[in-house]
């Protein structure tokens, strides 16, 4: 039901831009259900929290996620109440690169 609604959210967004859509997620379940978007996702096979996963692999994927959501036209973040929404990554990676913000709860 969650994925299902969020696949919604996703939609509206596919129909509303012409540029491309790049979907960032920390869960590779998510991230593989979007096989037959027509969205880019950035190697799903490299996900963790620095924090925590601190390995090569995972900084240099967390850097390029900054790098690419700070040069965006705009950024969305999708959550919902089962999910844990408190993160503030896509927020700072906008605010660096000072695009528009925009987040919403499904």
């Amino acid at each position: 039901e969650l994925i299902r609604e969020l696949f919604i959210f996703i939609k509206l967004i596919l129909n509303s831009y012409l540029n491309t859509v790049v979907v960032f997620s920390d869960s590779k379940k998510f991230l593989d259900t979007l096989a037959d978007f027509p969205v880019v996702v950035l190697n799903p096979d490299s996900i963790g929290h620095i924090s925590f996963d601190n390995d090569k692999a995972n900084i240099t994927k967390t850097f390029l996620d900054f790098f690419v959501i700070s040069n965006a036209a705009i950024v969305y973040r999708i959550g919902a109440k089962e999910m844990y929404m408190s993160s503030c990554f896509a927020l700072c990676a906008a605010r660096v690169g000072d695009i528009k913000f925009e987040s919403y709860v499904v």
